[in-house]
């Protein structure tokens, strides 16, 4: 037992240092903080020697003691009080040299594979230089990131000259405090004054604020732009490097953390250049999205910048809606240079414009001499662009003159001019469109989110009603899968009787037990809990084998008998396996294709699988077959370890998998979204109505969004006709 302790302590010990190598993941932001940076560039044989290690650890300590729990079982449960001379298991006792022998060259490759692995990792702590070439390759992919995200704003495509004005009262100035001299008033900027101008003038710090599409993301973006073409000119500027504050709140960490964390995930850049590019300040944060956020953890965000900016004394540019920033300054404001506010459009720049544009937009600008609110509400790039979109080449219909309802008509004929004009009209008509919008509107509003990922997909996207049968149906679903799967195995060898019985209650014993095992690991009832990375906790391992290990000696001493005290005891130890083997989802999306996360849970899922039911059905087999004869009935330990193995993949990711899709089920049946979800977000993206991030959706624009979400659902959505003869696609 003492051996087994040692053992369990040092493949602990091994287990954290090199505990990124066996997730396959990349290590959190306190590890990155604790610990030095390593080279990033492994050679494969170090990865596989590692992979050996851990493997070699994880079996070696499961059969060693299988075979201590049944050779302690059946010395405890003889007559003789030993081994049967029979048993094919006494033979290596006998032969006690070759047996030593083999385990011995078998311990020795082990630690083989641990010295090529510690080697390996001890060369490789220093960090790499940065060099030339890296600098040179990251400015190219930022300024082709910058390029694509303005072709894709609604926004850039209007070519206005914004005005801007200056707003000292916005920002935190310690020494006016100090000195006790007036605060200065606004004061609107020259004209022709560039945001690069701005950014120069204000000794790189800036905040950048506006209303709800005056064009601060786009000015923002296009300062992005310029400062790439200035650091590929001049190798002593910083990068500009453009990332949304919306995810800071997940965890609140030190802002330092959070850059290095988002440069490498949005960017695609190892986290040790990461770090090494954040802590020698060779990147320029461009945050965008303060309004984005929850607001009760707005403050918070603004206090954690100004900590940032004091401690680095480095460029910054902070982006966010006016209205929102000043609910969260209320105590405490950003410390920075210099605040701009964007100005909305003349009426006369904007008669101007549409003047150059000719004859397609000349019904438009005829509204805009009949509808005073209609001019005035495209003076926000963003309306204007959107009206562009909509009555170009058309004429325009009549439109209210009050604000709220004209906006309102300006997004449904948005709207039905691109569903009209863009996407697969036939398969996602204007009704269905804007109700399976609606839905996702609203449920990222509830969510409080920015982005949509269609694996965090939760049960409270279900009306109240319909949750408790979504809850039933995920007990029941394994039932349907397990249950056909144990049953047709145990009929073919057993009868039909027998696998009506054996499928039918292995269906039923499984689905509560996988959600109750799910339950004690994330203790929430209904949540889809994503297995998207496996990890072993040596920890848990062993205090699941200690205490399961007295529970089944007291067990089999209680009834006396072989099948009590060994089953007592096999069952524990697969309960340790069970315990000790984690699954977890990333807190932080690094998905770059749609509904990445079930496909990983699906991979996690089909590897324990496969891998446990294969271990577990061949090793107590051949365990039984040494101790009770060759003659034993191997089969049956394989249909165990089906059995089992079904039962490992469903609680690391295949239950998962079955809770998300019965999900979308419900919601398909519902009429609330689409059983396939990811052609029609992609048909969304092809009409301007949402945009893909990685792979997530969100839409357009914020107000987009919030006309979707502010849809009356007790009013008829206008629907197109289907043209006769053409079938209605099906729910």
């Amino acid at each position: 037992m003492w051996f087994l302790l040692l053992l369990s302590v040092y493949f602990k010990r091994s287990n954290r240092s090199n505990k990124n190598d066996w997730e396959g993941s990349k290590p959190s932001m306190s590890e990155q903080q604790h610990t030095t940076p390593r080279q990033y560039e492994v050679p494969w044989w170090v990865h596989f020697c590692r992979w050996l290690w851990k493997c070699t650890g994880f079996l070696g300590t499961s059969v060693i003691l299988a075979l201590a729990v049944n050779v302690v079982s059946t010395w405890l449960t003889t007559s003789k009080g030993a081994l049967p001379d029979d048993a094919p298991l006494h033979l290596l006792v006998v032969f006690w040299p070759i047996t030593v022998s083999v385990g011995c060259c078998l311990l020795l490759l082990a630690v083989l594979f641990w010295v090529i692995s510690q080697r390996a990792t001890s060369t490789s702590e220093s960090p790499l230089p940065i060099t030339p070439q890296d600098r040179t390759r990251l400015v190219k992919r930022l300024r082709l990131r910058y390029e694509q995200m303005l072709q894709q704003s609604l926004q850039g495509a209007v070519q206005i000259e914004l005005g801007l004005m200056s707003r000292p009262t916005a920002i935190q100035n310690s020494a006016l405090l100090a000195l006790r001299l007036p605060e200065q008033a606004d004061q609107v900027l020259p004209a022709h004054t560039s945001i690069v101008d701005v950014y120069e003038r204000a000794n790189q710090e800036l905040l950048i604020l506006g209303e709800p599409g005056a064009g601060k993301s786009t000015l923002l973006l296009e300062l992005a732009h310029a400062l790439v073409a200035q650091a590929d000119q001049d190798a002593t500027s910083p990068l500009p490097v453009l990332l949304p504050l919306s995810t800071w709140v997940t965890k609140q960490p030190p802002l330092q953390d959070w850059l290095i964390e988002q440069f490498a995930l949005i960017y695609d850049v190892h986290r040790t250049l990461s770090r090494q590019w954040i802590e020698a300040k060779l990147v320029l944060p461009l945050l965008d999205g303060l309004d984005e956020m929850d607001e009760a953890a707005r403050p918070a965000c603004v206090v954690a910048i100004n900590t940032y900016h004091r401690e680095h004394l480095s460029p910054l540019v902070v982006c966010s809606r006016t209205s929102e920033y000043e609910q969260a300054t209320l105590h405490e404001r950003l410390a920075l240079d210099t605040a701009v506010v964007v100005q909305p459009l003349l009426s006369a720049e904007v008669n101007a414009y549409l003047a150059t544009l000719g004859k397609p937009l000349a019904a438009l600008h005829t509204a805009f001499k009949k509808n005073p609110t209609l001019l005035e509400l495209a003076t926000t790039p963003l309306m204007l662009q959107i009206l562009i979109l909509t009555y170009t080449g058309t004429t325009v219909r009549q439109l209210s003159q009050k604000a709220p309802d004209l906006q309102r008509q300006i997004w449904e004929a948005f709207i039905e001019r691109m569903i009209e004009h863009k996407g697969n009209r036939a398969r996602y008509p204007l009704d269905r469109t804007c109700s399976w919008l609606q839905f996702l509107a609203q449920y990222m509003r509830q969510q409080n989110q920015t982005i949509f990922f269609l694996e965090l997909l939760q049960s409270d996207a279900l009306p109240k009603p319909h949750r408790n049968l979504y809850r039933w149906s995920i007990v029941l679903v394994p039932l349907l899968v397990v249950g056909p799967v144990v049953g047709t195995v145990a009929g073919l060898f057993y009868g039909l009787t027998s696998g009506l019985f054996y499928g039918l209650t292995s269906g039923l014993f499984v689905g509560p037990v996988v959600g109750l095992i799910r339950w004690l690991r994330t203790h929430q009832e209904s949540e889809i809990q994503l297995a998207e990375k496996l990890s072993i906790s040596w920890e848990r391992y062993l205090y699941s084998l200690l205490g399961g290990l007295v529970v089944g000696l007291l067990f089999g001493l209680l009834f006396g008998l072989t099948s009590g005290l060994g089953g007592g005891l096999n069952a524990v130890l697969i309960g340790g396996l069970v315990v000790g083997l984690e699954s977890e989802q990333f807190s932080e999306r690094q998905t770059f294709t749609p509904n990445e996360g079930i496909k990983r849970s699906f991979k996690n899922g089909l590897w324990s699988l496969l891998f446990f039911g294969l271990l577990i059905g061949l090793l107590y087999g051949l365990i039984n077959g040494l101790l009770f004869g060759l003659t034993f009935e191997l089969f049956v330990w394989l249909v165990f370890g089906l059995f089992v193995g079904l039962l490992f993949g469903l609680i690391n990711g295949l239950y998962a998998v079955l809770q998300h899709y019965t999900l979308r089920f419900w919601l398909w049946s519902l009429r609330l979204f689409p059983l396939k979800a990811v052609p029609f977000l992609e048909d969304a993206t092809a009409r301007i109505l949402l945009r893909r991030v990685g792979g997530g959706y969100k839409f357009t624009h914020g107000l987009l969004m919030d006309y979707f979400a502010d849809l009356d659902t007790t009013s008829p959505v206008p629907a197109t006709e289907t043209q006769p003869g053409q079938q209605s696609p099906p729910w």
